[in-house]
């Protein structure tokens, strides 16, 4: 862990709340943002996973021995429990539910919709990616992490997580043009 980031936590143990808000304004966005994804959307419960990472922290941040980044640590911690949540829930079953939701009823409603349309789409064709690499494209697109920190993150080689992504990217692409086909666009 970097000296500061230690220095944070020691803080965090010793009860100051600066220290803590300043951890959690730091991290709070993209952590949620990876959950989300993770979650395939789910923002609410990537909010209740992401509060209890947090609650984790400061419970733990007495005996905390973390390696490398607290980033890392942190969202870490969010893949572990978005993983025993996703065990626990069917992802496809709450994506397509949502996607027969219409909350609109403004003059732009069709924009709105297309675009909705759009984000639930990837949320689909990342929900029917193997839970493997899935987390892999997540951790790198959305917790911007190096594909070291993600190999580090999941315990696999460098390799294994760069061939899980280019795969996770050749399936995503199929399943977008194979869509468009199907649509009658070009």
């Amino acid at each position: 862990m970097r000296d500061d980031d230690q220095e944070q936590v020691d803080s965090i143990a010793a009860g100051s709340r600066d220290a803590f808000v300043q951890v959690y304004r730091a991290h709070k966005d993209r952590l949620l943002t990876a959950t989300t994804v993770l979650l395939g959307g789910d923002q609410s419960t990537a909010e209740d996973i992401l509060h209890d990472v947090f609650i984790q922290l400061v419970e733990q941040a007495a005996s905390l021995q973390v390696k490398g980044k607290l980033r890392n640590y942190l969202i870490t911690c969010c893949l572990n429990k978005t993983r025993d949540h996703l065990r626990r829930q069917d992802i496809d079953r709450r994506v397509k539910q949502r996607s027969n939701n219409s909350p609109y009823d403004d003059a732009d409603q069709s924009e709105q919709m297309e675009a909705e349309e759009l984000r639930l789409k990837l949320l689909d064709f990342l929900a029917r990616l193997p839970d493997s690499q899935r987390e892999v494209v997540t951790l790198h697109v959305q917790g911007d992490m190096t594909f070291a920190e993600v190999a580090d993150t999941l315990s696999i080689s460098v390799n294994t997580a760069k061939s899980r992504y280019r795969y996770a990217i050749d399936k995503l692409q199929g399943w977008a043009s194979s869509d468009r086909i199907g649509s009658g666009e070009k």
